[in-house]
């Protein structure tokens, strides 16, 4: 049950967190606001609470009294979504200009990371609010899970066929992504899950050892780390009995190799 609200600094606290806009309902302004929202009976004034994203979540004629109104403008603001301030606006806006462009350079590690300034308002591509800023924010972030998440389902059937190259192709690709998406949550329980589906059997986890080697040769970054994976992987290639493990390693070599001679 509502407490009843009996001072103008509770109901001005509460009022506080809606834009009041005003229209004179003989005005073309009001004729075109009315085509969108229409309210309930003929009387003046009308009243209308309209959410971040356009849908009315009040729309009467006739004014509130008493406490009718704190209780209306309390049962729409629990509709309303999260509320922005200006500083969360100037973020979300930020990060998703950062995650865009770093998305389209296939800079896929670093845009996920730009998405960790947003941990305090929940989990990017499923934040709570109808804000333009934020609706726009989760449809990047969630079209970019659900192309990694097909792509992953690609790589998964790679892995259960039976061309041995393009299995060990998969999983080797599967690694690479893993490392990079790992920070994505809408991500996380396919990546458990395959890898746990490509380490099956000792014969998969031997070859998961051996593709764990290949990746972490890719993904080497100082000069100490690049000499020392690059050195286990040719050992591994000139050492090898698998055929798709010493065509795979191979090709990882080379274009590391044509890299660093750029």
């Amino acid at each position: 049950m509502l407490k009843r609200f009996s001072t103008d600094k509770q109901l001005a606290a509460i009022a506080g967190q809606f834009v009041p806009i005003k229209l004179d309902v003989a005005s073309d302004e009001y004729r075109e606001w009315s085509r969108e929202h229409r309210a309930e009976g003929n009387s003046i004034p009308k009243l209308f609470v309209i959410r971040a994203d356009g849908e009315s979540l009040y729309a009467r004629s006739g004014s509130l009294t008493g406490d009718a109104l704190p209780e209306m403008l309390i049962g729409t603001l629990n509709q309303a979504g999260g509320i922005l301030s200006r500083s969360d606006v100037e973020t979300i806006t930020a990060v998703t200009t950062r995650f865009r462009e770093q998305t389209q350079a296939g800079e896929i590690t670093q845009a996920i990371k730009s998405l960790n300034r947003l941990k305090k308002m929940g989990v990017p591509g499923q934040l709570e609010s109808y804000a333009s800023s934020v609706i726009e924010l989760n449809q990047l972030v969630n079209e970019f899970a659900e192309s990694h998440h097909a792509k992953l389902t690609e790589l998964g059937e790679a892995y259960l066929g039976d061309d041995q190259d393009a299995k060990f192709s998969a999983m080797v690709e599967f690694l690479s992504l893993r490392r990079q998406l790992n920070g994505l949550k809408q991500l996380k329980p396919t990546l458990t899950t395959m890898l746990k589906e490509m380490s099956k059997g000792s014969d998969a986890r031997e070859l998961m050892r051996q593709a764990k080697l290949i990746d972490a040769a890719a993904a080497a970054t100082s000069a100490s780390a690049k000499t020392r994976t690059q050195e286990k992987l040719r050992e591994l290639v000139e050492t090898t009995e698998n055929d798709s493990v010493k065509s795979v390693g191979a090709k990882i070599l080379l274009r590391l190799d044509q890299t660093e001679n750029q």
